[in-house]
């Protein structure tokens, strides 16, 4: 199936200007709705009011890094069913495994063609909607 992507929002987050106007571009052009965020705090605000499908985020940002982003997001009841990918320049060797541990989905590294992360956003956004669940508050336990 198809996701119908008119509906679906895409958040990009980097520091590199040209970077996400071409992301971001090459989604509206695929008929998903988008915004932009500069650094990392601005990525969490966004993330919390707009409350995207996917966010796509660059691993070093200015203030806050990809992987905070991904464990604040994820340890937010409001925000923890978005999906997270994380495009990056920084081939560090256990750079996936933290991605992974923080809640990202799929770590591309750059340079990365538009259409290569067109295809890894539809391919997140047609699995199963499961890692999207938010989860429901745990009461504690009465004293």
């Amino acid at each position: 199936m198809i996701p119908d992507r008119r509906r679906q929002f895409v958040l990009v987050a980097d520091d590199d200007r040209d970077t996400r106007e071409l992301y971001r571009a090459c989604f509206d052009m695929s008929g998903y709705r988008t915004a932009e965020a500069t650094n990392g705090v601005q990525a969490i605000a966004a993330a919390v009011e707009i409350v995207p499908d996917i966010l796509l985020t660059d691993y070093v940002l200015p203030d806050v890094d990809g992987l905070a982003i991904a464990r604040r997001l994820k340890g937010d009841v409001r925000t923890a069913g978005i999906c997270i990918l994380m495009v990056t320049g920084y081939a560090a060797p256990d750079l996936e495994r933290l991605a992974l541990s923080a809640g990202i989905e799929r770590v591309l590294l750059k340079p990365c063609l538009p259409q290569m992360v067109l295809r890894e956003v539809a391919r997140a956004l047609s699995r199963p909607a499961v890692r999207r669940t938010v989860p429901t508050a745990v009461s504690p336990p009465a004293s």
